[in-house]
């Protein structure tokens, strides 16, 4: 019961698509800030090349973009996934964003129990993870826009939870 953080909701129902063994699983915020109509299109990206076993929808390539976000939270995003990309050496644009579309396939090489962010820091360590066991990623452009219903939970001490979740993993290696 409760909140118990971004990283323990997401992979609680990563490991319920496992479970009821689902090829793919798409992962959105609920408050319509991520277009459901992308879907088609993450899911594509997914299935249609052998190659590709994580569809990360990304604010940061051509097509893509941050439609009405607010500065602070511009600015937090762009420092995130700056850090995020030269610390971690992912190849990725966007590696904060939570709209993913992952194979099941790839999700069932890693062990999501030992996966320990409860917070935002999930995000980039599942791709650590993910990247680690092989998984080849592709980006589809996406637009974040602002939110429907509700208000963001994301506070500077959850972005420098989040810096702090990146360097611990690339001193892990």
């Amino acid at each position: 019961s409760g909140k118990l953080g971004l990283g323990t909701a997401t992979r609680q129902g990563l490991q319920w698509a496992l479970e009821h063994e689902y090829d793919y699983c798409v992962n959105l915020d609920a408050d319509l800030s991520h277009n459901p109509a992308v879907i088609p299109d993450m899911l594509a990206a997914c299935r249609d090349r052998a190659d590709v076993d994580v569809a990360v929808g990304s604010r940061y390539i051509d097509g893509g973009g941050l439609d009405g976000l607010a500065w602070h939270r511009r600015l937090i995003s762009r420092t995130l996934n700056g850090y995020a990309n030269r610390v971690l050496r992912l190849p990725l644009t966007d590696c904060s964003g939570s709209f993913r579309c992952y194979s099941c396939k790839a999700l069932r090489k890693i062990e999501l129990s030992a996966l320990t962010c409860k917070g935002y820091g999930f995000l980039e360590e599942i791709l650590v993870a993910l990247k680690n066991s092989g998984a080849q990623f592709t980006e589809v452009p996406v637009k974040f826009d602002p939110r429907y219903r509700g208000e963001s939970k994301l506070s500077l001490r959850d972005a420098l939870g989040a810096i702090a979740v990146i360097h611990r993993l690339a001193l892990r290696g």
